[in-house]
């Protein structure tokens, strides 16, 4: 499906950044980074949406796209679209719910970039996947993944250098952190790949390929060109050369299975008894 628009979807620390990286080196595609549009706990643009589409006034609708403070990089997504160019397609296409809204925003910010191909980085919570599909027509997403354990010390080295600092919304600090980190991480990647695997019963299921953290290290060039053969683009119209494998946690140089230098045996067993078959399923073990 060529020029569909293209979402990477998935759990944190597994790549995204270089993904993002990768599709926007083609001279022809615009990825956002995340708008936080939909989210099961967090602030999202979804909600206040919904309920301005409610009153049928899109003048006030306009001003609540522009003004919303949600965290991370929205702005500067929305500071690429022309409010005289918002109000006119919101006047004159048909909006029915924020997808349509999220669909006119996109495509506006990748026209300011000069571009024709859009989408974005984690607009949406992995378990509102098969919503995305359903609303935006012909859409293709990049599913990712990575090994659960290296996902757990990443994120855990993460929170813990953050816990100290303003800001910081994680719930949990001291002594908990660890363990609150441990759990989360299994229940969240066992969600996601029930998720993946749903989607791969389902009838759009040729428009979701996983992809794994662990092949843009060890095979960048296949990934390039699984990609590619995905969105059905040649490889040659991406550039690598720039590219970021990034992993924000760790200074050091990237490396495979971290987790075997990090974790404890009770953490390794841990791992195996909650989330041992579904990582033996995609490799993992």
């Amino acid at each position: 499906m060529k020029n569909s628009p293209i979402f990477i979807i998935g759990v944190s620390r597994t790549g995204s950044k270089f993904y993002m990286q990768l599709l926007n080196s083609h001279k022809e595609i615009f990825i956002a980074p995340e708008l936080m549009f939909k989210h099961p706990q967090k602030k999202d643009m979804f909600s206040t949406l919904n309920e301005e589409l409610k009153q049928l006034d899109n003048r006030s609708l306009m001003d609540s796209i522009y003004n919303l403070n949600l965290k991370g990089s929205y702005k500067s997504t929305i500071d690429l679209v022309p409010s005289d160019l918002l109000i006119k397609h919101l006047n004159k296409d048909e909006v029915k719910n924020p997808y349509d809204v999220l669909n006119i925003i996109l495509q506006l910010a990748t026209q300011s970039e000069g571009k024709k191909i859009w989408g974005a980085k984690f607009p949406i919570h992995f378990s509102y996947t098969n919503e995305l599909l359903k609303e935006i027509n012909n859409c293709l997403v990049l599913f990712l993944t990575r090994d659960p354990r290296d996902i757990y010390t990443s994120d855990y080295t993460k929170k813990s250098k953050e816990k100290r600092t303003t800001g910081n919304k994680f719930p949990i600090k001291g002594y908990l952190l660890k363990p609150a980190v441990l759990f989360y991480t299994i229940w969240e990647w066992r969600r996601s790949l029930n998720v993946y695997g749903q989607l791969q019963k389902s009838k759009d299921h040729d428009r979701v390929r996983m992809f794994k953290y662990e092949n843009i290290i060890s095979q960048k060039e296949n990934v390039v060109k699984d990609i590619a053969n995905f969105i059905d683009e040649s490889p040659e119209a991406f550039s690598t050369e720039e590219m970021k494998i990034v992993d924000s946690s760790f200074s050091k140089k990237l490396e495979l299975n971290r987790w075997k230098k990090k974790l404890s045996l009770i953490e390794k067993l841990i791992f195996k008894i909650a989330v041992g078959r579904k990582m033996k399923k995609y490799g993992y073990y």
